[in-house]
């Protein structure tokens, strides 16, 4: 969650840029300046829908998720979630298209948000790898080591290694909630 809380930085543990608008990653970008609404979530799952490679193959990135912060959790799972529109009573064509994400650590950015494909074969927008299994390590096992001793204290390590870096950019979409969709506006 680091990586998705500094975005603006746009860099990981990789060293290289995600935010396609300061990356030659194509022709396209995958930041948004749109406050969460039904209309941005709207466009952004349609854009999403839309990528295709560079012959114009579509790429099928199908949007699983809405990863949002406390601030925006209520709004979210209305938009995606509720029977009806609340401001309509008409059905809500959008219930159901993505499972709404609340992530605590998102909480000092409360207007930002992200339409993840996190599922398919074909790539994830984050990938996490593992270069060492987490094991947990004594250093303390017999009564005779000083810590227990004189302390009565175990001393515990958990060792592991782990990188974190970032996938296809095709594969999310960050709404840094600063204006509204054109189709919010009036």
């Amino acid at each position: 969650t680091r990586c998705l809380s500094d975005w603006s930085s746009d860099v990981c543990s990789s060293d290289l840029p995600y935010n396609p608008n300061k990356a030659e990653v194509g022709t396209f970008s995958n930041l948004k300046n749109w406050i969460l609404s039904r209309n941005a979530f709207s466009a952004a799952y349609a854009l999403m829908r839309s990528y295709k490679d560079a012959e114009g193959v579509p790429l099928i990135v199908l949007p699983t998720h809405l990863v949002v912060p406390p601030d925006l959790f209520t709004l979210a799972k209305e938009i995606v979630n509720a029977t009806l529109v609340p401001t309509s009573g008409g059905s809500n064509v959008l219930q159901g298209m993505v499972e709404v994400v609340e992530v605590p650590y998102l909480s000092d950015k409360p207007t930002e948000w992200y339409l993840v494909s996190a599922e398919g074969e074909t790539g994830k927008p984050l990938i996490y790898q593992v270069n060492e299994d987490p094991r947990l390590l004594s250093k303390t096992e017999e009564v005779r080591d000083e810590n227990v001793f004189y302390d009565d204290e175990l001393v515990w390590l958990l060792k592991g290694r782990a990188e974190f870096g970032w996938g296809l950019p095709q594969r999310m979409i960050k709404g840094q909630g600063t204006q509204p969709h054109p189709s919010d506006a009036s």
